[in-house]
């Protein structure tokens, strides 16, 4: 999660403009232009941003180093445990929490309510196995996962929310991006008593830059146990974001075109990436 500034440019009308990060229209002038980004305040952004707050996260306390956020709407439980039990068995070499995002458009069918409270649940029993005796009922990939999350407590904690968003994947990126500052402001906060802001901004900057948010879909599996350390690596040592490498295992379609448009999505990620 590092400040870095963005801003693209459009035209309208025959004018052409800056999109900065608050989403608003900066015109280019004939001597250049500047934009203001957002997250390059603090105040600013969470001015901006207040909305997309998520109480819970911001309550969590002390932000780990590495934030592994995994978004799940109406996930099929067996992928969601794949992809944590893989996130469990990384090798983390700093503090680590992996939060799972349950998210919940506003005009949910019961079907996607009864998964996602499924879901909720099983997660919160990870998180504390002594509240819910349901150990008797789990699959035997739940049982892996529920001893692997158990050796690696020490390094990973693990996090849970449910919310109700529209906006569906970007709205969750953006609640999470906003929450997770709002809760590094927070805490960076509670920790000078004499309001000093120099050593506040300090403190946050210092955060900022020695953390990394890692976006893993419910349904992914980063099978290499070091890619994550490395790519913790590489982002604070050259001030970068990382984008990984996806490969397509299968794709749901008509049976018979499966294949061919699988082929055709995995070209077009090789290009883009």
């Amino acid at each position: 999660m590092h400040n870095k500034s963005c801003a693209i440019s459009r035209e309208y009308a025959g004018k052409k403009y800056i999109i900065n990060c608050a989403g608003e229209k900066v015109p280019i002038s004939d001597t250049g232009f500047t934009s203001r980004c957002a997250i390059g305040n603090t105040d600013d952004y969470l001015k901006s941003f207040k909305d997309y707050i998520n109480p819970e996260i911001v309550s969590l306390g002390e932000p780990a180093l590495i934030s592994v956020v995994v978004p799940s709407y109406a996930s099929e439980n067996d992928e969601l445990c794949e992809t944590l039990l893989l996130l469990c068995s990384q090798k983390y070499p700093v503090s680590t929490e992996i939060l799972v995002f349950i998210n919940e458009p506003k005009n949910a069918t019961k079907g996607i309510e009864i998964i996602n409270e499924r879901n909720e649940n099983f997660i919160r029993f990870l998180i504390n196995p002594a509240s819910n005796n349901i150990s008797s009922k789990l699959s035997k990939l739940q049982k892996r996962l529920l001893v692997a999350l158990s050796r690696s407590r020490r390094n990973v904690a693990l996090g849970c929310v449910r919310q109700v968003l529209s906006g569906g994947l970007a709205g969750v990126y953006q609640t999470v991006t906003a929450s997770l500052i709002a809760r590094t402001r927070t805490y960076c906060d509670s920790l000078v008593s004499n309001g000093d802001r120099q050593k506040k901004i300090n403190r946050i900057e210092g955060y900022l830059q020695r953390s990394m948010l890692l976006l893993c879909d419910d349904d992914m599996e980063i099978k290499d146990t070091g890619a994550v350390a490395k790519a913790y690596e590489y982002v604070v040592n050259k001030d970068a974001i990382v984008l990984g490498r996806l490969y397509i295992k299968h794709v749901e379609t008509i049976g018979k075109y499966n294949r061919i448009l699988r082929d055709l999505m995995q070209l077009f990620l090789d290009f883009k990436s």
